[in-house]
């Protein structure tokens, strides 16, 4: 019996989906090269970026927007559930909540969720003087 692909239930708005334009870069990093038809995608200033969303160049940021308004137009008949999931997961933590340190070297590295954050920020310290070397997820103050 042949296996039939399993189709994709339509959910309304959205059609097709946007499709990111091939266009083909190699890199020889040891000897060895590998091609990448999507590096376009890969924005050269993404430490800028993450600070200021608005340096995004206009190629990669307009993919991404049709990507969203697809995701969302597809998902429109999940937000309520998706937001039942999001409280539910989020009762079950407690907000406040964090690791006990891993070793790992001369540094320390734990999980910690800040109370009212959307999500858990990772953080390291150096044993030596424990010093606060990062966190991500919050802001950093001292």
């Amino acid at each position: 019996m042949e296996r039939q692909p399993r189709q994709m239930p339509s959910h309304g708005a959205g059609g097709t989906p946007p499709r990111a334009r091939r266009s083909p870069v190699e890199r020889t990093d040891h000897g060895i090269t590998l091609g990448d038809d999507y590096a376009w995608l890969r924005a050269a200033n993404w430490q800028e970026v993450i600070r200021d969303p608005a340096k995004l160049t206009k190629s990669i940021r307009g993919y991404l927007e049709a990507e969203n308004a697809y995701s969302g137009a597809q998902l429109a008949d999940t937000v309520k559930l998706q937001g039942r999931l999001f409280k539910e997961m989020k009762a079950r933590i407690k907000e406040d909540d964090s690791t006990v340190p891993a070793a790992d070297g001369p540094f320390e590295y734990y999980t910690r969720f800040v109370t009212g954050g959307p999500y858990d920020g990772g953080s390291g310290t150096l044993n030596a003087d424990f010093a606060t070397l990062f966190e991500t997820g919050f802001t950093v103050r001292k």
